[in-house]
């Protein structure tokens, strides 16, 4: 009788298998091609799936060789390619942001508005698939390397004019709300504080309106960026707890399995953050609601 087969006699059979699937044809290009640690683990995950799905779409002849943590691949140079090309999409690099960042991005995951930074602009713009973490500061691109290399430049210049402002006050939760939506921010609630995130302008309309809210004055009727978006695209969101913590290194950990794509959910929806920040985030500007 023969002994249970392990993981690992498992895999180097599905290995042999792929490779025997689909013989080279004379002339066909071979190579090698080496995956990152990450990738090579997405792999090996589900590598039957991946492998079979890809080798399908791409017409070309695989053999994943996980000890020297390479992919071999046999079939025309247009097939070599489209294999190259498959592994740029599954493979997406990690990228940390800061917190106001992260709260833009994420109150923007569902709008469709392209005229300015956004979840749509980057992909539209890079061709890259956009995801972000919720439980750190940190998005994932997928796509062809030169459009990560594009989305990541473009990050960084949205960073430069993103901020985050406090307000010590206490504002009615629904008034809250509204005057999130009507200045395009993220509001972060904490003990007797309320901290504005997102587009410096904004950020300052928003903290100007939290002082009238926290004093009893009726808002500015010119508050806000009620001209910014279609009314399908306004959007703000109020977060209950802190916002996550930072990035964490990809090697000290195995996958959060937590990824969140942009734009799943419905346009308009205010996002509840459910979890606690890892570590403190960095204390932003504090002003007086007087």
């Amino acid at each position: 009788a023969h002994g249970r087969m392990t993981w690992a006699d498992q895999m180097d059979g599905l290995d042999t298998m792929v490779a025997a699937a689909k013989p080279a044809a004379d002339g066909a290009t071979e190579v090698t091609i080496t995956l990152e640690r990450e990738l090579l683990r997405t792999l090996c995950r589900r590598s039957r799936r991946r492998l079979r799905d890809i080798q399908v779409a791409c017409q070309a002849t695989l053999r994943l060789d996980r000890l020297r943590g390479v992919l071999l691949v046999s079939g025309s140079e247009a097939a070599v390619q489209a294999v190259r090309n498959k592994l740029d999409s599954l493979g997406g690099p990690r990228k940390p942001v800061s917190g106001p960042v992260w709260a833009e991005l994420m109150r923007t995951r569902t709008l469709h508005t392209t005229s300015q930074v956004s979840v749509a602009m980057l992909q539209e713009e890079t061709g890259c698939r956009v995801h972000i973490e919720r439980t750190r500061r940190e998005v994932r691109l997928f796509g062809p390397s030169e459009g990560v290399t594009a989305a990541s430049a473009l990050i960084d210049r949205f960073a430069d004019t993103c901020t985050e402002e406090a307000v010590i006050a206490t504002v009615d939760p629904e008034a809250l709300e509204a005057l999130a939506h009507r200045c395009g921010v993220t509001f972060r609630l904490e003990t007797g504080t309320v901290v504005a995130l997102g587009l410096r302008e904004r950020v300052d309309q928003a903290v100007e309106g939290l002082k009238c809210l926290a004093a009893g004055r009726p808002l500015p009727p010119s508050l806000g960026c009620q001209n910014a978006y279609e009314e399908k695209d306004k959007s703000g969101s109020v977060f209950t707890t802190g916002y996550p913590g930072p990035a964490v290194d990809s090697e000290s950990e195995e996958g959060s399995g937590s990824e969140a794509t942009f734009g799943s959910r419905g346009a308009g929806r205010t996002a509840h953050a459910a979890h606690r920040a890892a570590e403190a985030p960095r204390q932003p500007r504090q002003r007086d609601a007087r």
